[in-house]
């Protein structure tokens, strides 16, 4: 696995998450949920063109890394100054994230992955909305799914944005892409969350 593929993928998330996420695909997989394990893990990406894929837990970028299960929701706790400048989810295929920043000047922010299901058995848009609505910001469902094909990350990154007035926090970027063939994806849209 590759050194450099994580110094390039941190590097670039770091500097300029949007432009980074606008040029690359990160594919992050979804391991079964592990309580008992830190939300902080270690990853390693190897790169194909502008695909990153992550393989190996025991990698050289280190992140936050926020799981899910079906028909469940899970959170974890930003904080700064924990070693750790990113944030990853699982891939989204009809799960909701949210988020909301502590009330004091800790900088910490709970970030929560919902996934939740109607009496079919299938994601509810409404009732993730719902369980999403005290958070200050959600990215659900139907704002990228448009089809099978279609899919998103949620990304964190902990850095200063290019802006006169802005401190160093916690800012989320949605990335939506689209599977075109196998192991091929389309980037469709990279915004601030």
């Amino acid at each position: 696995m590759s050194v450099r593929s994580c110094k390039y993928i941190e590097d670039g998330m770091v500097a300029d998450p949007e432009s980074f996420l606008s040029q690359n695909v990160l594919l992050v997989p979804a391991p079964p949920p592990n309580l008992s394990l830190s939300p902080i893990r270690t990853f390693d990406f190897d790169a194909l063109g502008n695909r990153h894929f992550a393989g190996s837990p025991n990698g050289s970028l280190t992140a936050y890394y926020l799981p899910w299960a079906i028909d469940s929701g899970y959170h974890i706790i930003l904080e700064k100054n924990m070693g750790a400048k990113l944030m990853f989810t699982a891939q989204l295929s009809g799960c909701g994230v949210g988020y909301i920043r502590a009330g004091d000047k800790s900088g910490a922010v709970r970030v929560a992955h919902h996934n939740i299901r109607n009496e079919e058995g299938l994601t509810d848009h409404g009732l993730m909305q719902e369980s999403l609505s005290s958070y200050q910001s959600s990215f659900n469902r139907n704002d990228y799914r448009l089809s099978r094909t279609h899919m998103a990350y949620i990304f964190g990154v902990y850095h200063k944005k290019k802006s006169l007035f802005s401190s160093k926090k916690w800012r989320f970027y949605t990335q939506k892409i689209r599977q075109t063939g196998l192991g091929q994806y389309e980037i469709l849209e990279v915004a601030e969350l």
